[in-house]
């Protein structure tokens, strides 16, 4: 029998390597990338062939995670190499990536900036170089709109006489249209409370301790109470402050000069701001056993929680980026853009804010892509997230992945192992994320349980056993035995050379053993200059004073 004959029907994973050239596997030469505009996927190899710099992609969009453990290269390998590529686009991709080093921006700034790309700049490092973006304005403008709900009616003419006209439709009865009104107010204010509680989820996860639970739970409760409370006191009718607050005031720092407050004295309760309203008030539900709790070591319990999830507040780069918006999310749809985020990987204390911008940026996208006809975005968007696994856990983002898809949404998730994907989302949750993730990049890791993991996603192939008895000539064989082994085994994977790399993709049947050329070693991709990121600073000013909140209560004074 002849020895391919041998394992036909037997586990055989393709293999493709790039020391063979990848023959017959579409691709692209450096040199004809601007020519070919209509190429989109994600970039799989990135090699010289012949002294020619050679490019291969997926052969559409789709989610991706790359797999790297520090030090590994993943910025210089894949996402340098890839965001060089994506102005050459005929559909441009807009993109949001994390670049704590700058370095992403510094290469890549003047090919995007030339290809007409509007780039924005959230400096963590350097508040005076950034653009910035308050998550509080959307949900103030919520509440706003559901007080003032009636502004949306209209009087008509009609065949019957002057009518009322709500959303389009005409109302006879009084009685319906009110009640109506009320309905969309509820939902509205309930929006308003989903808002409330993503915001305060991400800002006051819990710390995984079971001990913590509770306590994890009160400074949440906290957090939320204190965001209603500045809400009810935004309406003249519910304020018990001297000073409204307004959608310029509506803050986080607002909110840390209010829990000051609550922080000092030994008193029994919170000195007035949440007990003195109304017990059907939303800010009294949630302090009632937390802020207003009798025992004071309780009390103190929960609000030293509270403090230490907002501690990332308190620092003058995040109290600046947040104290206003000189960003529009709607503008961002006007033309592709590139948004930069630079933070300190060094410290976690920005990581909750990135999360937030992320979560709030795709769900507004969504819902953008859902009053499109086709049900998606025109041209796609990529999320390339460096360091994934230190942001906090987004809510359901399992069933997120796999809606923004459709919708030309997709995420680029770059973590140093599986595990820190676990401790985050938990092992079901995160099995589901990586299986929506459809091409897997793994470039290394100290982690043997992804080691282990990545192995058996590269499947299996059956060859004859070297334990065999081998007679016959060079074509055939007579006695034999077959095994079947990991086609990429953990001791192969712990030891790939620079720039080496292997993926699976989905539906594809095979694996590649690839090469992703470090873009610094690929004079095609040198910049002429390095961007300079002291270009940026906000068109508008977060020092203005009208940011500026003085809180007392009225009946204090």
């Amino acid at each position: 029998m002849k020895h391919q004959e041998l394992t036909k029907d037997y586990e055989n994973m393709g293999f493709y390597s790039y020391e063979t050239n990848f023959k017959g596997m579409p691709g692209l030469e450096w040199s004809d990338a601007e020519s070919k505009r209509d190429t989109v996927g994600i970039l799989k190899a990135n090699y010289y062939v012949d002294g020619k710099l050679k490019q291969i992609f997926s052969k559409q969009d789709c989610h991706s995670i790359i797999v790297a453990g520090t030090g590994l290269g993943k910025t210089t390998q894949f996402v340098i190499p890839y965001v060089k590529f994506l102005p050459n686009r005929e559909k441009k991709a807009s993109l949001v990536v994390s670049d704590p080093k700058g370095e992403i921006l510094a290469s890549c700034g003047d090919d995007l900036k030339k290809a007409g790309y509007r780039l924005l700049l959230f400096n963590f490092r350097d508040p005076a170089l950034s653009e910035c973006w308050n998550p509080l304005t959307p949900i103030f403008r919520k509440y706003q709109h559901a007080f003032e709900i009636s502004s949306e009616v209209e009087i008509v003419e009609t065949e019957h006489g002057l009518r009322n006209k709500f959303r389009g439709k005409i109302y006879d009865d009084q009685s319906k249209l009110d009640n109506i009104l009320e309905q969309s107010k509820a939902k509205l204010l309930d929006e308003v409370s989903g808002d409330i509680d993503t915001i305060a989820n991400i800002i006051a996860p819990d710390s995984g301790a079971p001990n913590d639970k509770m306590w994890d739970a009160g400074g949440r409760d906290i957090l939320k109470a204190l965001l209603w409370a500045m809400l009810e006191d935004s309406r003249p009718d519910t304020c018990i402050a001297q000073e409204l607050i307004t959608e310029d005031t509506y803050s986080f720092e607002t909110m840390l000069k209010v829990s000051n407050f609550l922080s000092g004295g030994t008193c029994d309760n919170d000195g007035g701001y949440f007990s003195e309203r109304d017990e059907t008030s939303k800010a009294y539900f949630y302090a009632a056993n937390t802020a207003l709790v009798k025992a004071t070591s309780t009390r103190a319990g929960f609000l030293s929680s509270f403090n230490s999830h907002v501690l990332s507040f308190k620092e003058a780069a995040a109290s600046t980026i947040t104290r206003c918006n000189s960003v529009e999310f709607d503008e961002l749809l006007e033309g592709p853009v590139a948004i930069f985020i630079n933070y300190r990987d060094e410290a976690r204390t920005s990581y909750a804010l990135i999360s937030l911008f992320v979560q709030d940026l795709y769900i507004h996208l969504i819902k953008e892509a859902n009053k499109r006809v086709r049900g998606k975005l025109e041209s796609p968007w990529y999320f390339i997230l460096d360091e994934f696994g230190n942001f906090p856990r987004m809510a359901d983002f399992d069933t997120v992945i796999s809606a923004c898809r459709g919708r030309n949404i997709f995420f680029n998730l770059v973590i140093q192992s599986y595990a820190q994907l676990e401790s985050v989302y938990g092992k079901n949750t995160a099995e589901i994320i990586k299986d929506n993730l459809n091409l897997h990049i793994f470039m290394g890791s100290n982690n043997i349980e992804t080691l282990e993991a990545f192995s058996r996603e590269c499947g299996h192939i059956t060859r004859i056993s070297p334990m065999s008895a081998v007679n016959g000539n060079k074509e055939y064989i007579d006695n034999f035995q077959l095994e079947t082994i990991r086609l990429m085994p953990v001791s192969r994977l712990a030891h790939l050379e620079e720039g080496e790399c292997v993926i699976t993709e989905a539906n594809t049947g095979y694996v590649m053993f690839t090469k992703l050329e470090r873009y610094y070693k690929c004079p095609e991709l040198e910049p002429d200059r390095l961007f300079d990121l002291s270009t940026f600073s906000s068109k508008v000013d977060p020092y203005d004073r009208k940011y500026l909140y003085t809180f007392k209560l009225k009946s204090l004074y």
